[in-house]
């Protein structure tokens, strides 16, 4: 390891705070893309410091889909008391749970009974782009008679189906008594390029989560 690699690290453990604070990641970024392997973030993605995880989920999220070797070290991270470190897990898990990894995107479908607006919002985007693979690899994860896994397993289903959807099967989604399952009938509005501002009112008022969701969709 280099020597602006050992400084940098020093003082993300010295002070990991004051390091995420003053923007002291991107230059670790730089050493990493520069002169680390990306399995030297282990140790960092395995610290129980809230700041460093998210230093390290950052580094992860900015190496793209050479972040593969690690993947499925950032999943403890979706449960890290930093906000910022979830939403980076959840991005290299979209980016990188691919081939015989792709069970992994489960995590991130998960994240869709969310009660963190911007967790839930992220996750709903991230299923959203998500590939046939990912989607499918997800779906075997929910067994039938797993509690709680029925309404996944059929908003899985759908958006696996998407294509024999019609108009009115995405707004009984979004009707449905199953907060869950109206969380997929947005996620399907928007993969099929339905109208957000038609299908607004169609969301309880309660909802306000997917009233924002559709709110920043741009119109097909």
């Amino acid at each position: 390891m280099n020597q602006d690699a050992n400084v940098l690290l020093g003082e993300l453990m010295r002070a990991p705070q004051d390091f995420v604070e003053q923007g002291r990641g991107y230059q670790l970024l730089q050493v990493w893309l520069r002169d680390l392997p990306v399995v030297a973030l282990r140790p960092l993605l395995q610290s129980g410091d809230p700041w460093v995880q998210r230093t390290a989920a950052f580094i992860a999220s900015e190496l793209g889909s050479a972040a593969s070797a690690i993947v499925a070290d950032v999943v403890p991270l979706l449960v890290s008391t930093d906000i910022h470190a979830q939403n980076y897990a959840m991005e290299v898990l979209t980016v990188c749970a691919t081939g015989e990894n792709a069970a992994l995107f489960a995590h991130v479908v998960q994240k869709l009974e969310s009660t963190h607006k911007g967790i839930l919002l992220q996750a709903m985007d991230f299923v959203r782009v998500a590939s046939r693979d990912q989607i499918a690899a997800a779906l075997a994860c929910f067994e039938p008679t797993d509690r709680g896994a029925s309404t996944h397993r059929a908003g899985l289903q759908a958006l696996l189906s998407r294509s024999q959807l019609r108009p009115e099967d995405v707004v009984s989604m979004l009707r449905a008594p199953d907060r869950l399952l109206r969380r997929y009938g947005a996620v399907l509005a928007d993969a099929l390029g339905l109208r957000s501002d038609s299908l607004r009112k169609e969301v309880g008022t309660d909802d306000t989560e997917l009233s924002e969701f559709f709110a920043h969709r741009p119109q097909p």
